[in-house]
């Protein structure tokens, strides 16, 4: 391996804090900085075997929101070796090892059912490992590739559907609901409370009164 600089003055240090790393089969086996014009490097490559890897696939079906969704895979550093946005699929080749898909949506209603049949599926090998839609903000599968693939999952709940004060217009945005629409349990619910916090007020104000 052989490096040149036109200047004479090699990659450090009067001009800058520069470097040179040669590495083979992703090791580091050589490192410099300070020369004149030339500089050679002996690196030996053996014939070892590579590092075992597997085909993972993310395969992404938006549901009518595919602006809300956003994934990412990162390994066991949490390194993210993968993303995506949208309903962008992708596939990658990655070495054995513990990984983590993380899929999210910020409107926190998943991909399915309430507005379109989104999905998202985890394929490693060609073996379908995880796949889901319904979720709330944020699912996320560890999984691993090796010689078996396994995967368990997380998930935050879907916000509930009943006494949630705001929900989606056809326009996507998120509005305010009315106190009619919020159910009459809401109501009956706040007007037990107002009641009981007017009872405590009246048998407060009477113990006063005997006191003074």
């Amino acid at each position: 391996c052989e490096l040149r600089a036109v200047r004479c003055a090699g990659l450090c240090c009067g001009h800058g804090n520069g470097f040179y790393a040669v590495s083979v089969h992703g090791e580091e086996v050589a490192r410099g900085a300070e020369f004149d014009q030339v500089q050679t490097v002996q690196v030996v490559v053996s014939g070892g075997a590579q590092p075992s890897r597997k085909l993972v696939e993310i395969k992404i079906t938006p549901d009518n929101y595919p602006s809300e969704n956003d994934w990412r895979v990162q390994d066991s550093d949490g390194v993210t070796v993968m993303e995506g946005t949208e309903a962008h699929s992708a596939s990658e080749a990655l070495v054995y090892g513990e990984y983590k898909l993380t899929i999210t949506d910020s409107y926190g209603d998943g991909m399915c059912c309430s507005y379109g049949s989104g999905e998202y599926e985890l394929v490693v090998d060609g073996q379908t490992i995880a796949k889901g839609g319904e979720f709330g903000a944020e699912v996320s599968h560890t999984f691993t590739v090796g010689k078996i693939a396994t995967a368990s999952a997380l998930r935050t709940p879907k916000p509930p559907a009943l006494g949630s004060t705001h929900h989606r217009h056809s326009d996507g945005k998120a509005h305010a609901l009315s106190a009619p629409a919020l159910g009459a349990g809401f109501l009956i619910g706040a007007a037990v409370g107002a009641a009981a916090v007017a009872g405590w007020k009246r048998t407060h104000a009477r113990e006063q009164r005997q006191l003074l």
